[in-house]
């Protein structure tokens, strides 16, 4: 799994995602750092199987993407965020050490919800990897 996030936190890298005016940087496997200023992305595996994959000797990654952003400014420039994410990152091939192919799709477009200090969107992947 450690390859797997390495190749998506490279990949969200060398996107316009990493702009200054975005999360520049800011994306974090698992938790962000206390204090992390906003807004930012966490991203954690919630299932890992080889079922149902396109092939019996795939792998099928379940990701939880969440983006975090200031509750003060609403969350229409989050969202704006969540709509740069899903274009950027949904049908992707990554390069993932140790598979020959490997491919992220969006589940859904996410979900909204209050945060103690701010909001955060949740959205639902898969990556499906190829063995090499």
């Amino acid at each position: 799994m450690l390859e797997a996030f390495r190749a998506i936190k490279t990949f969200l890298a060398t996107t316009d995602l990493n702009d200054a005016d975005k999360l520049n940087g800011r994306f974090y496997e698992g938790q962000a750092p206390k204090r992390t200023s906003f807004p930012y992305l966490t991203f954690q595996a919630i299932s890992h199987t080889g079922e149902p994959a396109l092939s019996e000797d795939d792998v099928r990654l379940a990701i939880q993407i969440n983006l975090y952003g200031d509750r003060t400014l609403g969350g229409g420039a989050l969202w704006a965020l969540n709509d740069l994410l899903l274009s950027e990152l949904d049908r992707q091939r990554l390069t993932v050490t140790g598979f020959s192919a490997a491919c992220i799709l969006a589940i859904d477009r996410g979900v909204e919800e209050l945060e103690e200090d701010g909001l955060r969107i949740t959205s639902q992947w898969d990556l499906f990897m190829s063995p090499a």
